[in-house]
């Protein structure tokens, strides 16, 4: 049982919201409305589930005269949310929302809730928010003063969809913010939960991710995005925009079980090409002038006061709605296409939930060999995001594993003997490189013809490995190229490997309907090794396992580091010895830094140490839930790679509230962004020495660098991978169709 609880004084528009979430949010029991007293009647609606109406002067109790008294909208709303905390009949566990929060697709109660944490969905940094001139404006630079006058983060929640609340938390942050509701400060009561929630438990709640609704702002022209949706889940239910000659005018608001896909599909395009044309600048002279004089105004309440008398909401909405000419049709009055809405100019991304399925399941076989090996690197990137279409997609899609023998519907396991395996790769690797080189070639060839035997019975054939296997001209490949470190530094590879990409990649790229990659960078690699041309190669980040990577508790961290008799503190390093990964400028660093404190190194190696190097523990290959906890008892993850395709223990170490230290070098920008302490290059290990001695005597700075590195890593996430690499699928499967 899942309630839902609005604060609302709108019966009609919460009547229609409450039929969204009837039919799209499956697992709400109840709906309960806080509402004034003389509207209680209002509310009694007749629902598929059990509909409950309270007088929200029951709700605020002795509060009632202060809430009757302010002046201020937040102020109020902050101290009535707070207040059900302490009310019996709102349960431990409930969704807060707006009454005009309403879903687009069906929503699983994993959006809010998975692996036992909390998701929050924020759509500002405050710090950012530089606006002072209206109510909201005050409200938002109050909060951001208020969050980091008590430390904690201070990103705005208050992003129109509805969000998953504990009470007991939620009792906890009334208390910590009772002084500001002392004074009776516009205080923003979903910023206030989620940031003292995530700051004090981050162990509780998944790293931060951003918001997912549609219409907010409602307008493009209200404020500057500080944070872009990559999909969108809720509507931001907005009136005036339904209004005559709006953006949506001639679309119904009420819900249609028949329909209400399509109406998704083309609110998103007409949001999208409104705000692509915006910040494209697609406006007359006069536009540009009156969008001139409106923002002036804006310093002015006298004057900004008299132009919203001249000029309501729903009048300058209007204007831009005429002076952009995006409601139904581009400015040539043609209506546009899908592609021209996503090839519109700007950041805008409309790629959201897919309104319309193909008629059957679709026919995945992939390669899933390299399951098989240790769970690193291609392994882990096709485990994890199977597992993402399995649980996501699972009804759309019908999966088969094909493990160098047979095809299974389940997917394969690791080796049972690491030790063995290990054993074995390097005995491989040992060989000189033409009695190698023919091994692989008839290990290949071997599970070619084994391939060949189940392929037919497919649509999409999915590799990820070295280069495809061949397929009857009836199924498309799909295959996923990481990186060209085998072209870009064949000297840090084994001969053999070098000589059979060199002989067979090029030849089997030819029979490639779709490439996918994991960074722009790579994209460039593959444009520039293999002559693939642009359009043929599709961008996809990897996200990160969010049940093994969050911040571990600190009784945990010790517990684990005295059973594996790790210091205290520690530097960490995870990955291969690959030549590549730079391991080598660590030990310099540290003896320049003059710091006692060690390198644990963690991380599977087919490439021998050349030395047992001082102040440098290796532990070898360890299991997500040991290297969870590494991560998050370390001082900082070094990561001085030279070269990558995405650099996935960056990702992971952020999750893990675990500061980041790597180079700018290959992907690396595109996955740390700003969250991570650069190096100047690689070979750098004075700059390197500064930096590990500021983070292991500066706990404020490294907390900082904590903080930045969780909120980066939730920009990423195997179910965005999931969704793009779907869609990559279904096209495919379309042209097939062709």
């Amino acid at each position: 049982m899942t309630q839902i609880v609005y604060i609302s004084n709108r019966a009609p528009i919460a009547r229609e919201t409450l039929v969204y979430v009837e039919n799209l949010m499956p697992f709400i029991t109840e709906a309960v409305f806080v509402c004034p007293g003389s509207q209680v009647k209002d509310f009694q609606f007749k629902s598929r589930i059990s509909v409950r109406v309270i007088d929200e002067a029951k709700v605020l109790g002795k509060d009632m005269s202060r809430f009757r008294g302010a002046g201020d909208h937040q102020f109020k709303n902050c101290l009535l949310r707070f207040s059900l905390a302490r009310f019996p009949e709102i349960d431990d566990e409930f969704i807060m929302s707006d009454d005009d929060n309403r879903p687009l697709v069906e929503i699983p109660l994993s959006f809010y809730k998975s692996s036992g944490r909390y998701s929050g969905y924020y759509y500002y940094d405050l710090k950012k928010w530089s606006a002072r001139e209206t109510d909201y404006d005050r409200g938002q630079q109050e909060t951001c003063g208020i969050l980091e006058g008590k430390g904690y983060n201070t990103l705005s929640y208050s992003s129109h969809m509805p969000q998953m609340i504990h009470k007991g938390l939620l009792s906890e942050a009334a208390g910590v913010f009772q002084d500001s509701l002392d004074r009776r400060a516009p205080l923003d009561e979903w910023s206030a939960y989620f940031n003292y929630g995530q700051s004090v438990y981050p162990e509780r709640f998944h790293p931060p991710e951003p918001f997912k609704t549609l219409c907010w702002p409602p307008f493009p022209s209200d404020w500057d995005y500080d944070v872009r949706p990559d999909e969108f889940w809720f509507e931001n239910f907005y009136p005036l925009l339904y209004e005559n000659s709006l953006m949506f005018s001639d679309l119904p608001t009420r819900f249609d079980g028949t329909s209400y896909a399509e109406m998704t599909h083309e609110k998103i395009r007409r949001r999208t090409a409104l705000q692509n044309d915006f910040e494209a600048g697609k406006m007359s002279l006069l536009g540009k002038v009156f969008f001139g004089c409106r923002d002036m105004a804006e310093r002015f309440p006298n004057v900004k006061r008299r132009l919203n008398t001249m000029l309501p909401a729903s009048r300058q909405a209007a204007v831009l709605n005429y002076f952009l000419g995006t409601s139904c049709e581009g400015k040539d009055g043609k209506r546009r296409t899908d592609d021209e809405v996503q090839k519109a100019p700007g950041n805008w991304k409309p790629e959201t939930v897919n309104c319309f399925s193909t008629s059957s399941k679709i026919k995945i076989l992939v390669n899933a060999f390299p399951m098989v090996n240790v769970n690193t690197g291609i392994g882990r990137y096709l485990r994890c995001l199977y597992q993402a279409l399995e649980e996501h997609y699972g009804d759309r899609l019908e999966i088969g594993y094909f493990d160098g023998n047979r095809v299974s519907a389940t997917m394969p396991s690791g080796p049972e003997n690491l030790s063995r395996w290990s054993g074995l790769v390097s005995l491989f690797w040992r060989l000189p490189v033409y009695p190698a080189f023919f091994l692989r070639l008839c290990f290949h060839f071997n599970q070619e013809r084994n391939f060949r035997r189940y392929v037919k019975n497919y649509d999409i054939y999915h590799e990820a490995g070295f280069f495809p296997f061949l397929t009857p001209a009836q199924v498309r490949t799909v295959f996923t190229l990481h990186d060209l470190s085998v072209f870009r530094f064949p000297q840090y590879h084994p001969r053999e490997r070098v000589l059979y990409c060199r002989v067979f990649l090029s030849r089997r790229c030819q029979n490639v309907s779709q490439f996918l990659t994991v960074s722009d960078f790579s994209k460039d690699e593959i444009m520039k090794f293999l002559h693939i041309p642009n359009e043929k190669i599709r961008v996809i980040y990897e996200g990160f396992d969010v049940p093994a990577f969050y911040p571990r508790s600190l009784k945990n961290v010790s517990g684990f580091l005295q059973e594996w008799r790790l210091p205290e503190k520690y530097f960490l390093f995870v990955g291969s010895g690959d030549p590549r990964k730079n391991i080598d400028i660590i030990p310099k660093a540290l003896d320049r830094a003059d710091l006692e404190v060690p390198l644990v190194v963690a991380g599977w190696s087919g490439w021998a140490e050349k030395n047992v190097m001082a102040k440098v523990l290796f532990l070898g290959y360890v299991e997500d839930d040991a290297l969870a906890l590494l991560y998050s008892g370390a001082l900082a993850l070094i990561f001085p790679s030279r070269y990558e395709g995405f650099g996935l223990p960056v990702l992971e170490a952020m999750a893990c509230g675990c500061p980041v230290v790597t180079t700018r070098e290959a992907s690396m920008p595109e996955v740390a962004g700003d969250a991570a302490l650069y190096m100047k290059d690689p070979d750098d290990s004075e700059g390197l020495a500064g930096i590990l001695k500021e983070l292991a005597e500066n706990p404020l700075h490294r907390r900082e660098w904590v903080e930045k590195g969780l909120l980066q890593a939730g920009r990423f996430s195997w179910r965005n991978t999931a969704d793009a690499t779907f869609k990559a699928f279904e096209q495919t499967f379309r042209e097939r169709k062709i």
